[in-house]
């Protein structure tokens, strides 16, 4: 059978004039109706003729055999791509202009219509139209508020503290001094569709007159890497049918069954990752250097005009390729600014439309470093997996390139950038040649196949961390790809399970325990003059001076649980929510109760809060 991924190759030979300009003002409908007619016509009946020119064929003629009977190959499967990107972007972009007013209002303190339309005229929203109206990104709320600290300090519900940067610092330190470190990670993952979407394809599998329904699953998998050692795949939820090669371009675990009942697929797996203190500027290159991995390749690695004249202005009077990269990385973690980005199959041009918008996240601006590297004559690569933390594990990707004679080093442009909002240069400048600890490398390629390969549409053709299905054939709605979840790991719940802490293992805090992830813990903030000056969970002694005094957590019990809504400032209602939610929820009621009596103490409620989801730098959202 053939591969549909294979198609995405062809994806510049663009459009004809007709359907490319109802794309752009978003009449998907009539544009995907008109890409259906061309894929259906044979030319052998629409070639020029006295058939098509309503006269009658002179006597004895022989039509010419038409050397592309069905079209044009590249154009066929630019279209087939270009059919599912339109069938896709609405989903993508959901939000009216009032839609999105109201979102940011239940977020943030006094926003208003104004403010949205600044930030809209400033290019802070990604948007597109729909059907002819105005539609914005389905995470341009969760964009702002990552990116606008005056709109973050806004926010009803104020972000816990962190000291993520703290402990970069001390790792930056660490790797500086002794030349690397290592952690040893142990991960599990899962992948589930929907119910949802069982349901609807056991439906048409009966009415075809079968009982169950053909699954296929794919999940990452640590790969064999310069960073990666020690790797054992400790368990899975049933016996995989293949198991990919530890250096696979993107390695994968894939199980095949027949269902009747939907059911999760699962992994679980240990490694070791070692980062490597590299300074690109530190060493002589050599003068000559090597040629590979310096080419295009479609459709995002492209070396247009565009992108040609940026990188002749970014290395113009510069011979060495270490600084070469180094303006490179500075052009784009000084000017790219964060945006949560719609899927990477609606996107074309990546590279390119990252230079010109300035807007990307972390896959988007190192394909943009990789391009403009290659352009330059850099050797370049890609890499992606895992961003994980005690507590914190989600999708990131990042750069590789090359420097004779240290070799390949690293670029990580995302947390560049997020270095250069917060001011912070030592990690910004860290983050060009050098990691950290917090990785999970799966994929060394971008656009690389599974094994065995998937037939249908990926919902990521390009890179894969979250995972893939397949059911009879085609790509269903997966609900929560779990990751590094604790508890019941084969259901899928709401919530995996509330607990709490008795005991801090470093007979300090209960938060540096080393499974935190997966704890749903609710709590309340402390404010004064208005102003929230700290947070405490329930279950947490609010007597113990070391709390007060530095936010510790030394006792952390259930009896502990409880609200005292008297205007003290303290514990007078949940406002303090940090849910790990295995899938979506259209209705989150939070309730107060007498265990005894059922008299109901406290409610308070959120509308359509969405699965909890990790994103490199910013933690879970």
């Amino acid at each position: 059978m053939y591969d549909l991924n294979e198609c995405i190759r062809s994806l510049n030979v663009g459009l004809p004039d007709d359907i490319a300009r109802l794309k752009a003002a978003g009449y998907y409908k009539e544009a995907i109706a008109r890409i259906d007619r061309l894929l259906a016509e044979d030319w052998t009946k629409t070639q020029n003729s006295p058939a098509t020119n309503g006269s009658a064929a002179p006597e004895g003629y022989v039509p010419p055999e038409n050397p592309t009977p069905h079209g044009v190959d590249a154009l066929r499967e630019a279209l087939t791509v270009q059919k599912e990107i339109m069938r896709r972007l609405p989903g993508e972009y959901c939000w009216t202009e009032a839609e999105a007013i109201a979102r940011m209002q239940e977020r943030v303190r006094d926003f208003t219509a104004e403010e949205f339309k600044k930030l809209d005229w400033e290019g802070r929203m990604d948007w597109r139209f729909v059907e002819g109206e105005k539609r914005y990104q389905a995470r341009f709320a969760e964009t702002l508020l990552a990116t606008h600290a005056d709109l973050a300090a806004r926010k009803l519900t104020p972000d816990a503290p962190n000291n993520k940067n703290e402990e970069r610092h001390r790792l930056h330190e660490k790797m500086e001094r002794e030349g690397s470190a290592s952690a040893d990670i142990t991960l599990r993952t899962s992948i589930r569709m929907s119910d949802e979407a069982f349901a609807a394809a056991l439906e048409k599998a009966r009415a075809e007159g079968r009982d169950t329904v053909h699954v296929r699953a794919w999940l990452a998998l640590p790969a064999a890497c310069p960073s990666q050692s020690h790797i054992t795949l400790d368990r899975f939820t049933e016996t995989p049918g293949h198991i990919a090669a530890e250096d696979a371009p993107q390695r994968t675990v894939c199980w095949e069954a027949d269902l009747t009942e939907n059911r999760t697929f699962g992994a679980e797996y240990s490694y070791r990752e070692t980062a490597v203190y590299a300074d690109p500027l530190s060493f002589t290159p050599d003068p000559e250097q090597p040629g590979f991995y310096t080419g295009e390749e479609a459709p995002h690695i492209v070396f247009t005009p565009y992108l040609r004249a940026l990188a002749a202005q970014l290395t113009e009077g510069i011979t060495s390729p270490a600084e070469k990269a180094k303006r490179i990385y500075d052009y784009v973690t000084l000017n790219v600014r964060y945006h949560f980005q719609p899927s990477y199959f609606v996107h074309e041009s990546i590279a390119e439309n990252c230079a010109r918008s300035r807007r990307g996240d972390c896959g988007i601006m190192a394909l943009t470093f990789i391009t403009l590297c290659r352009i330059a004559g850099i050797p370049a690569r890609w890499e992606s997996g895992f961003a994980v933390a005690p507590g914190d594990a989600g999708c990131h990707d990042w750069a590789r390139f090359y420097v004779a004679p240290r070799g390949w080093m690293y670029a990580d442009c995302s947390y560049g950038a997020s270095m250069a909002r917060r001011g912070d240069e030592v990690l910004r400048r860290h983050y060009f040649g050098s990691l950290d600890t917090g990785r999970m490398v799966a994929n060394s390629a971008f656009e690389a196949p599974f094994a065995p390969p998937m037939l249908g549409f990926r919902s990521d053709p390009y890179d894969n961390q979250s995972g893939e299905m397949e059911a009879d054939g085609s790509a269903p709605q997966i609900g929560m790809p779990l990751l590094a979840f604790l508890g019941d790991w084969t259901s899928a719940p709401i919530l995996d399970r509330a607990n709490w802490f008795d005991e801090p293992q470093d007979g300090e805090n209960v938060m540096n325990n080393d499974c935190t992830l997966g704890v749903n813990v609710v709590g309340s903030t402390i404010r004064s003059a208005g102003e929230v000056v700290n947070f405490l969970n329930l279950g947490q002694n609010i007597f113990d001076t070391d709390i007060a005094a530095e936010s510790k957590q030394t006792v952390f019990h259930q009896e502990n649980f409880a609200i005292s809504p008297d205007g003290s400032g303290y514990f007078d209602a949940i406002d303090d929510l940090e849910l790990y939610q295995l899938r979506d929820a259209k209705l989150f009621v939070t309730e107060v109760r007498n265990k005894n009596t059922n008299e109901l103490y406290f409610r308070t409620f959120n509308t359509y809060v969405p699965r909890s989801v990790y994103q490199a730098g910013y933690g879970v959202v």
